[in-house]
């Protein structure tokens, strides 16, 4: 995982010290913002991504829970402070951690690492998205990268995924599976549809504009392309 982006929002000179020197004994931390108001606070978070916050609460405009209520959207936030009444209130706002000023470099560490060990668990289910869809079958669950999709297609209530070896029915319509698919991928050919193009071996011409597909799986399938999405599957074959 790439470096974390931290945003110190902290008004006391010798608390941004004090950040900043913890950050940087942290591989995995980059500073990337100081400010020391809510209003600037909130202009940064508009204006840029940050994977951590760290706040304290007596900024000098507002309060930090103020501010956070105000955000449109925040990444994990980290509360150092030296009031220790706002704890319940910051909590409450979903704040990771609490931290009571003056505090060590140990207790700063047992904060942050609780935010990159979330990074990580989050990394790890978005990597496996990005290269295939999980499927339940009965009382199994079955993980099916996409490399290995010949064609979906729309079965009764449901669809079923074929891939080089097998096939997976599920309850999932065709149009909820089509959409965890890429793209540049796979193409919606058919209402009943959705191929892999790299299986198509060529492409047949029939009757009112309309095609059958030929595949390069071990049955041979044949697919039929419907005259709405043929001239798309063309351009993206490459056809005239």
């Amino acid at each position: 995982m790439d470096l974390l982006n931290v945003l110190i929002v902290e008004n006391e000179q010798a608390a941004q010290t004090t950040i900043v020197e913890y950050c940087g004994q942290h591989p995995r931390l980059k500073v990337s913002g100081i400010v020391s108001s809510g209003k600037d606070f909130l202009d940064k978070i508009l204006q840029n991504k940050y994977d951590l916050v760290i706040m304290d609460i007596e900024l000098d405009d507002t309060l930090g829970t103020l501010a956070l209520r105000q955000a449109p959207r925040l990444p994990p936030v980290v509360i150092s402070t030296a009031h220790p009444q706002y704890a319940v209130e910051a909590f409450e706002l979903g704040v990771v951690d609490f931290l009571l000023k003056p505090y060590s470099f140990e207790r700063f560490l047992r904060s942050v690492n609780r935010v990159i060990e979330a990074a990580e668990r989050a990394d790890s289910k978005k990597d496996l998205r990005s290269i295939g869809v999980s499927v339940k079958t009965g009382e199994n669950f079955f993980f099916v990268p996409f490399h290995e999709i010949v064609y979906v297609a729309s079965q009764g209530k449901g669809s079923v995924i074929h891939t080089v070896r097998t096939e997976h029915y599920t309850p999932r319509l065709l149009m909820s599976i089509a959409e965890k698919l890429p793209q540049t991928q796979f193409l919606r050919v058919h209402k009943q549809f959705v191929l892999n193009l790299s299986f198509i071996s060529h492409l047949q011409h029939m009757a009112k504009g309309d095609y059958l597909a030929f595949l390069k799986d071990e049955e041979q399938s044949q697919i039929p392309i419907s005259r709405n999405h043929s001239a798309e599957l063309k351009s993206r074959l490459g056809l005239q």
